[in-house]
This record gives C-alpha cells, structure tokens and sequence, in this order.
C-alpha cells in the first residue's frame, strides 16, 4: 500500500508520533533531548498540545511525522530569537507558522514521505491564510528545503539539543519564486494563491528577505 499522510486527532495517535521521535531522536541520532520519557520511550515538549501534527503511515506504522506551530496560536519565546521575528514586523503573526520536529524514518527517506509531508504540510497553511512559514534544519539539508521554496536569510544558530541549524523561511504566496525553484507546492499554489492573498492581509508580489 502507498503511504498516507493524516492529522494526529487522538491523543493515541499523537502517542505513536511521541514515540516514533523518539526512536529518530534518542536511539537514532543519540539526541540528548529534554522532555525525553525513556521509560514510555515518548518525546514531547510543551508546544506539542497546541501544534498541529501530520504523521506518514506505511501499512499503519507510523514512518514520518512533521509539527507545525501557528503563530495565531502561539510562538515559543526562544523562537523570536531563532528566527530573527523582529525583521519580519510588517506580516501579523496570525500569518506565521513554524514548522518542526520533521523527520522520517531510514528506510523511508529516499522515497516520496518526506515529499508527502510538506505538500500536506504546505496546504494546511494555504488553508489557514499562513504567508510565512519558518523552519529550522542541519546545515547540510538546507538544498532539500530549497528544493521546495525555502530561503535561507540570517546566520546559522545552535540549538543546545541539536547543534547547528540553519533558520529558513517559505514566502507561501511567492508564486514567482515557487516557479523558480519547480517546487512541488506549485501545483497546490495555483489553486489557492489568489483566495489566500485576498483574505490574508499580506502585501501581494514577490516578497523579498529582510
């Protein structure tokens, strides 16, 4: 069966993807992470509850799962920092997203789940009226990210957990730059781009990088 990509509803749900970051996060990759339950094997944080999760089933087994943290919801403190918020005043936060905790599982990442997951991600936000969304990775994943239309724009900062990454940020609504970069979200842009710039208050164009 082909992968499939759905929300994380129930709170078993969202324990399979609790538990699937924490293999990637702590067996895998050896990540000393806080929050880590190493009895129940789970990972969460506090921003877990309020976020939206999106996990990519493979005959069930949960084999990918991505976070997105909306700004009309909230925008963790340390994130303003991180992201350099303050240089990006003129679009409302209501507009903003932050999209994390990505990963997939080994044998899954040379095919199309990852894929998958932004463009399930991407239209989520379309629907939401999102025009930015942020995202930090390791420095040697940044072509895949602009790949689908993430720019870097600031230097690379640490993450006490995680070592160095590299903030990034998709203008949604920059048909242009999608084009540009033959993004898979093109197709998913052209049918939501004029309804999503009349309704969400954000100047209209290309958007440049502060």
């Amino acid at each position: 069966m082909p992968v499939t990509i759905r929300q994380a509803e129930t709170s078993e749900d969202r324990e399979r993807v609790f538990r699937f970051r924490y293999e990637i996060y702590v067996k895998e990759m050896g990540k000393p992470m806080p929050g880590a339950d190493h009895c129940r094997r789970l990972l969460q944080d506090e921003s877990d509850e309020r976020a939206t999760h999106l996990m990519a089933l493979d005959n069930d087994e949960v084999v990918g799962s991505l976070r997105t943290i909306w700004g009309s919801v909230e925008i963790p403190s340390h994130y303003r920092e991180w992201y350099g918020l303050a240089d990006f005043a003129e679009y409302p936060v209501e507009r903003m997203s932050f999209s994390g905790r990505f990963m997939v599982a080994q044998g899954q990442r040379r095919g199309l789940t990852t894929a998958l997951l932004l463009r399930e991600a991407y239209g989520l936000g379309c629907e939401r009226q999102v025009g930015l969304d942020f995202i930090h990775t390791t420095p040697p994943l940044t072509r895949l990210f602009e790949q689908v239309g993430h720019r870097c724009y600031k230097a690379d900062f640490i993450d006490p957990h995680l070592g160095p990454r590299t903030p990034m940020v998709l203008f949604v609504e920059d048909h242009e730059h999608l084009i540009k970069c033959r993004s898979p979200f093109l197709r998913h842009a052209s049918r939501t781009l004029s309804k999503s710039r009349a309704a969400s208050g954000l100047p209209s164009g290309t958007r440049s990088i502060p």
